[in-house]
Order: C-alpha cells, then structure tokens, then sequence
C-alpha cells in the first residue's frame, strides 16, 4: 500500500487544470492529488526570485521571515506516485526542493506537511516578473478558496518583506477589562472591533482556551495591530508559544476568519494546547459571561 502524504501548494499546483493538462503531457496520474481545504504557513512569504525555464517568466517561492508574516494555500494527500510526480514537475532536484514544513489548516490546526521551495543557487538576486496568466491562475484558486490576495499583490510588487496580516483576534484576558488588556491598548492602530470566530472556548481556571472546532459562537474583540512583529512576539511569549517545531506550548498561533460588524476579517489568533472536555465549556462562548 502506497504512504500518504501531506503537501502544502501555493503556486500553480493548486490549479486542478494546470495540473491534469501536465499530467496529460507527461503520461501520469491526476487522482492522486487530493484537495483538502486551504491553510496557512506561517513566517513565510511569498517571493518571485526565481526564472522558470518552462514558464519562460517568473515563478513563486516560499522564504522563511519575520514573524507575523504568512503565506495562504492549499492542503492536499499524495501518495507516493503523486508525490514523484510533483517532484518531476518541480524540477526536483535542479529547481525546487522539498521541505518540511509546519502548516495550520483551516480548523487552527497544526499540521505537518512538506512543500516545495526554490534551490538557493537557482535564486536570482533581482526580482524575475512573473506571467500575467500565471498571477492570475494563483488569484483564482485562493479567491476560489476564500483566503485574501494581498500577499501575491505585495510579492508582485516585490514588496515581499512587508506583511500584510495585521489583525489579532483576542477571546480571554486580553480583552478590554481584562487583566492584560494594556497590551492591546498599546499596540492597535485603531478602534477595537467586538467580533466572533466560530469554535468552542474552554475555562482553564485563570484564563479560556479556544479550539476552532464545533458550532459555537466564541465572543472577543479584534484589533489592527501598528507594529505586527513587535505585537506577536510579546503575545507569543505571554501565550507560551516559542515556534512552530515546538507542540509543547500552552497556545500555538493560527489564522481564523473573523466576524465583525464591518464584514469578515483574517486575524491571528492562539489555540489551546491543554486538555480540553465537555465539563469545561464556557456555554456562552464569552469568558466574561462564563
């Protein structure tokens, strides 16, 4: 029986056309690239630092960086013959390696998977533009999967290192009122916003716990942060999340939708790490009605 295997996409292999019109040309097997659903990889961004022969322009890569910074694709189950396939298309090993990589899926969890990023001798120093057909295949497959566009506009504008998710969705003792509820006062750029995510939130004693699981509204407040960096990293360490590689924190930060009077917004969040049971639900979805 052939292994499964999780494979993050973020380029053109997340066009179902794209990839059966190469598997046709190659004589291989479409079916098994399997879609999941979207995901993020976090402290990555998107660059176009690499000339692809076949395309004849440039082609997307994925560049560890600052925190705060993210990359929004797709999820998908190979087998082994899937998975040699794509490396066949990837160029592999000439033009883009594999990598392991920590991914979040659309349900805030963290999920190992691998991807595939540019050779760093095939990296060119200057910015290579990609084909007009090739940026707008991307664009139709993350709008096609409702995730924002914003990363692709700034990798085209080669303006990769400036991030552009800077909202946090706050659900516990950060909200205003709360105990540390300065530190959000110190770091928007605005008006908090009272939102919802759907999920379930957990009463850990001194402080709640959100799983993006289940039909619940959980209530908190979003905010736009001035400084995306400098606001993660002091919540990261408030939230005892130190990376990616490690799964022994208290949270780990995703990406959910969230709902506000103003429409649906994108917003890093922390997920509970600790056990979790139906004896402590907050009913309510608001820690300050719990």
């Amino acid at each position: 029986m052939s292994d499964k295997h999780l494979y993050f996409g973020y380029g053109s292999n997340m066009d179902r056309a794209d990839w059966v019109q190469w598997c046709s040309d190659h004589d291989a097997d479409p079916s098994g690239l399997i879609e999941i659903g979207p995901a993020w990889l976090p402290d990555y961004t998107l660059q176009f630092h690499y000339f692809s022969t076949s395309r004849k322009a440039g082609a997307a890569d994925v560049v560890p960086s600052a925190r705060g910074s993210v990359v929004p694709g797709l999820l998908f189950e190979v087998d082994d013959q899937t998975l040699n396939s794509i490396d066949d298309k990837e160029g592999l090993p000439y033009a883009y390696e594999r990598r392991n990589v920590t991914v979040v899926d659309g349900n805030g969890r963290l999920r190992q998977a691998m991807t595939y990023t540019v050779q760093q001798h095939r990296c060119s120093e200057d910015y290579e533009q990609p084909h007009a057909s090739y940026v707008e295949l991307i664009q139709r497959n993350l709008i096609r999967n409702n995730l924002p566009i914003e990363h692709l506009i700034l990798a085209i504008d080669n303006m990769h290192d400036k991030t552009f998710l800077n909202g946090v969705f706050v659900y516990g003792t950060l909200r205003q009122g709360e105990s540390r509820s300065s530190i959000m006062d110190e770091a928007s750029e605005g008006l908090m916003e009272p939102a919802s995510v759907r999920g379930t939130l957990y009463d850990h004693g001194a402080y709640p716990g959100l799983r993006a699981e289940g039909e619940r509204n959980v209530v908190g407040e979003f905010y736009r942060c001035k400084d995306i960096t400098d606001t993660l990293k002091r919540l990261d360490e408030i939230e005892g999340f130190s990376s990616y590689d490690d799964h022994e924190g208290l949270y780990h930060r995703a990406v959910l939708k969230v709902k506000t009077k103003e429409g649906e917004r994108w917003a890093w969040t922390y997920i509970t790490n600790l056990s979790t049971s139906g004896e402590n639900i907050i009913e309510s979805g608001d820690w300050k009605n719990r």
